[in-house]
């Protein structure tokens, strides 16, 4: 009967999906799911519908869902890695204790004196919500976690962009990819992890039989920045 029922449950937000009525079928879909949780179908098409409306970490949770659920929607799709860098620490100037000053007196976005995460563990820590990225919320955490600490989460947030601005209102600490720090924010100082810290990996995803024209110069384009920032990193270990 559970089955049944999520089965036309899902039926009316495939249909209202491809009406347009996009409100209408995140509800059905959400009940579909309450249902049968593991429905890779409606993880696959509520992560299409949230895609459309602006909400891209919610697409990236429900994909990762669906994947769990199903592993053949894997077969369908290409990955290819972009990059791969370290987490370092964003923190508000003010708790930053940075050695040095800007010709206007401020602290530097950058600053090349480690920082311990027992000191990072005495603010409050801002993250993603675990169950938008899973992943990096168990990487970040597991991070303190090998050092012994428990975080103190402070604030959770679903853009990189507002994690950076909650740090720079001084509303706690965060780790971020390193290529973050070219993110300016006035208030907010970028410091690597004295501890080993960990790697994480940006890439891009796609369906292997869905290549638009646009989509294959977007591709062109990524491939060639892949290939320079994988070529800088070489020449920056072998140096």
């Amino acid at each position: 009967m559970a089955d049944t029922s999520a089965r036309a449950l899902l039926a009316k937000a495939f249909e209202l999906h491809a009406a347009g009525r996009a409100e209408e079928a995140e509800s059905f879909y959400g009940q579909a799911l309450a249902i049968d949780a593991a429905n890779a179908d409606a993880l696959a098409a509520f992560a299409s519908l949230r895609l459309s409306r602006g909400h891209a970490a919610d697409a990236i949770a429900l994909c990762e869902r669906a994947l769990v659920a199903d592993p053949r929607h894997a077969a369908a799709l290409t990955y290819l890695p972009v990059m791969r860098e370290p987490l370092i620490a964003a923190l508000p100037s003010t708790a930053a204790r940075v050695r040095s000053r800007n010709r206007h007196g401020e602290p530097p976005e950058w600053d090349e004196t480690p920082v311990t995460l027992a000191d990072l563990a005495q603010l409050p820590l801002v993250i993603f919500p675990r169950r938008l990225a899973p992943g990096f919320y168990d990487i970040i955490t597991g991070c303190y976690g090998a050092a012994g600490l428990t975080p103190r989460i402070g604030q959770e947030a679903i853009q990189m962009q507002t994690i950076v601005s909650l740090v720079s209102a001084g509303m706690g600490v965060a780790l971020v990819p390193q290529s973050l720090r070219n993110l300016r924010r006035t208030g907010v100082v970028y410091r690597p992890l004295a501890e080993r810290a960990p790697i994480v990996e940006t890439g891009l995803v796609w369906r292997t039989a869905d290549v638009s024209p646009v989509l294959a110069g977007f591709l062109d384009v990524v491939h060639g920045h892949a290939a320079a920032l994988a070529a800088n990193a070489a020449a920056n270990a072998s140096a």
